[in-house]
């Protein structure tokens, strides 16, 4: 998922958490970790359409 997309803060730590698949008993609060909201939205979408 870093195909040369360099991401900016908080959204590049994201990447940090990993693949949450198969841990639906561990999910993390990253939405408060990191902060997110609404002014995220379009990072969030390039990160989740990002071929690398």
């Amino acid at each position: 998922m870093t195909n040369g997309t360099n991401y900016q803060p908080p959204i590049d730590r994201l990447l940090t958490f990993g693949d949450c698949y198969g841990s639906r008993n561990q999910w993390s609060e990253y939405i408060t970790e990191l902060g997110l909201n609404f002014q995220n939205i379009p990072d969030l979408i390039k990160i989740a359409v990002d071929n690398g």
